[in-house]
């Protein structure tokens, strides 16, 4: 089963159940409802229709990889319905819910229009070509869409092809003849639709940050963290089982009221290590807010050469960027001797081209946007922003509810979707769910404890034996002088904890540094490595990506040993100690090949694979990509083999998937001595 969301209605949608009792039993969904059918609830019969039936070879002697080889795909006119099954479980207590998607309607009487224009003379400029067109907006209607070659419509034209005449820019005539190709499905348009979103977004006067968009007329302030919360939406229109629905949930956008300008300040107060390459590491990629055009902008760049004072030229004058912001805004810049942002922009060109543009930002009128790591690790911060965020499911539909009424209350919104026959349901799908039963955990030694409906078996984790315990019997430890008292307490705990566990910790060795510099772990950590230890623990005074990054190196790829950083504020408070020792000892144990719990999983021989695509940072376009590739391989999914591939900058498909999986499963083959029956893919 391939887990990834988008166009699997459609695929599932071409699959029937084949006769056959050994080929996969897929039944297909309903057909696509018509404004006029009965809604999703409710049985709608199917017509037959072609069909994809997949055969395999019964035989398994080849394994995994030749039952795939012997795959086969023949089309039948339809299907038993008898042989058909239902794909939706039955355990669990039935229950009425509702999903966070929203009914398209569409009016018989519309559609979507497409028309091939072609202009006599030849008119190069889509620019131009669309005001042209603009010349007849009573025959083409206000909302038409045009991409300088094809014309969309909402209403067919009476004749196949329409000749127009318009007067050009220049006096000239120019003869407009429009042919009709064909009338696109909804299901084709599915883009379209979005594009059209983007527009009754922009009519409701929402401000697009990335792929969102929010609201800074109904900002909640908070004031104490130099915050705004902007309320927004995620929304996408996708093709489910039930037709065209829009997808949509409330979501909220930190707005801080802090600026570039006073970041760089900051940085420079403390004085930490390079300012320009502290600047650089802390701002580049960070989404920034200009609040005089409620614009959002990346940070591609420092310009450290240019200020304020920088000139270029603007309607045939030649002037400074501080007199254009006084004289364009009326903002007076207050340091002229700061550098400036710089964001690349893509513009479309006349003749229908990408064009890069430059636009130079003033860090004094630009306001960071999001949450930094220092930020999240603020209690007090993260505990007010949630009581914000973190709304109940009735209120979270009401928000939903009160955006389809926005739109019905702003006259352009509502006409642009009229234009186009398409009206947006009141109210979020209703669909029936199940409550499943409560799951049972396995632990070492028989225990078993069941998950309650708020899902947290912290509490049994620590007090029950470890499933698969492994103990450390020799370890490395290294702290700095000051903390050796929280290193000491730390060890007391980790030992007491791990008794309960029946994880067996010997005394470590230990090493008390002078300071926290890098290099002193480094030193003492590969001193070390000449006992070979089982795994080294570092408490480190404070987070800093850099020694991290050190540490992990050493311990990753020079020398090979599993590690475990502790930050030590988070061991150097009594009362919570046993609570982090607990936590910390379980990942310990993971580390060594220990599994603290496990399901009854109903599957017997079923492999679960999990791929991802790690990209570098902002301003690093030539450091590659590092696909991670990891597979189950007992049927506790408690053991996993793993493969990283290093691919091209920036690639998301994974060029070595097959040598992963065929990696994969050898191990599996290996430690099992048969191949999965079943893979599923994440």
């Amino acid at each position: 089963f391939l887990h990834s969301g988008r166009g699997r209605a459609s695929l599932i949608s071409r699959l029937s159940t084949p006769a056959a009792p050994q080929a996969p039993n897929i039944a297909a969904p309903p057909a696509e409802p018509t404004p006029s059918s009965a809604t999703a609830s409710e049985d709608v019969p199917s017509p037959p229709a072609a069909s994809v039936v997949m055969q395999t070879s019964p035989t398994t002697a080849d394994g995994v990889t030749g039952t795939l080889a012997n795959l086969s795909l023949e089309t039948s006119s339809g299907s038993d319905p008898s042989a058909q099954r239902q794909r939706m479980g039955t355990s669990g207590t039935p229950v009425t819910i509702m999903s966070n998607y929203l009914g398209m309607h569409f009016l018989d009487n519309k559609g979507i229009f497409r028309y091939e224009t072609r202009f006599e003379p030849e008119t190069d400029s889509p620019r131009v070509r669309n005001s042209l067109l603009n010349q007849h907006l009573d025959v083409l209607g206000t909302a038409k869409i045009f991409d300088g070659v094809l014309l969309y419509i909402s209403t067919r034209l009476s004749e196949n092809q329409t000749t127009l005449k318009s007067i050009r820019h220049d006096g000239v005539e120019v003869k407009i003849d429009l042919i009709f190709q064909k009338k696109q499905k909804v299901t084709e348009s599915i883009q379209f639709f979005n594009i059209l979103l983007g527009k009754v977004m922009r009519c409701l006067k929402m401000v697009r940050i990335n792929r969102n968009n929010f609201n800074p007329n109904c900002a909640h302030k908070i004031e104490q963290h130099k915050m705004e919360l902007w309320p927004g939406y995620v929304t996408a229109i996708e093709e489910v089982e039930g037709g065209l629905m829009l997808n949509i949930d409330a979501s909220h956008r930190v707005m801080r009221t802090d600026t570039v300008r006073s970041v760089m300040a900051d940085i420079h107060r403390q004085g930490k290590g390079n300012f320009r390459e502290t600047c650089m590491a802390e701002l580049l990629g960070v989404t920034v807010l200009t609040r005089y055009n409620n614009a959002t902008y990346r940070i591609d760049d420092i310009h450290w050469d240019k200020d304020p004072s920088f000139t270029f030229e603007t309607k045939g004058q030649t002037v400074t960027l501080a007199e254009y912001y006084k004289s364009h805004w009326n903002i007076e810049i207050q340091d002229m001797k700061q550098p400036l942002l710089y964001h690349k922009a893509q513009k479309r060109g006349t003749q229908g081209t990408t064009v890069e543009t430059e636009i130079l930002l003033v860090p004094e009128l630009c306001y960071m946007t999001g949450l930094t790591d220092a930020i999240r690790n603020n209690f007090r911060i993260m505990r007010d922003l949630a009581a914000v965020t973190q709304v109940v499911p009735e209120k979270r539909r009401q928000v939903i509810r009160a955006f389809v009424k926005d739109i019905q209350n702003t006259p352009v919104a509502k006409e642009l979707l009229s234009y186009w026959g398409l009206s947006i349901s009141e109210d979020l799908v209703k669909l029936q769910g199940r409550v499943m039963p409560p799951e049972t955990l396995e632990f070492g030694g028989g225990s078993t404890t069941r998950v309650t409906e708020k899902a947290d078996w912290g509490r049994a984790a620590t007090t029950n034996p470890l499933l698969r315990a492994t103990g450390l019997s020799k370890w490395f430890i290294c702290y700095t002088e000051r903390d050796q008292r929280v290193a000491e307490e730390f060890f007391k705990m980790l030992k007491r904890v791990a008794s309960t566990m029946r994880m067996d910790i010997a005394v470590p060795q230990r090493a008390a540094l002078r300071n926290d510099a890098t290099m002193n772990y480094i030193q003492e950590i590969r001193k070390a490595m000449a006992s070979k230890p089982d795994m080294v623990v570092c408490i480190v005074p404070a987070q800093r990506q850099d020694r991290y990054a050190a540490i992990k190196k050493l311990c990753c790829v020079e020398s090979p040993v599993k590690s475990q950083v502790i930050v030590t504020k988070t061991i150097s408070d009594e009362r919570k100690l046993k609570a982090v020792a607990e936590k910390i000892a379980i990942q310990m144990s993971c580390k060594m090949g220990g599994a603290p719990w496990a399901l009854n999983v109903p599957f017997s021989n079923a492999m679960i694979a999990g791929i991802d695509v790690f990209h570098a940072g902002p301003g690093q376009t030539r450091v590659p990509s590092v696909a991670g590739f990891v597979a189950s391989l007992d049927k506790a999914l408690t053991v996993w083999h793993s493969t990283a591939a290093v691919q091209g900058p920036n690639q998301e498909l994974v060029d070595l998937l097959k040598v992963c999986f065929i990696s994969s499963l050898k191990a599996y083959f290996q430690k099992r001595g048969t191949y999965p029956d079943r893979i599923f893919i994440y």
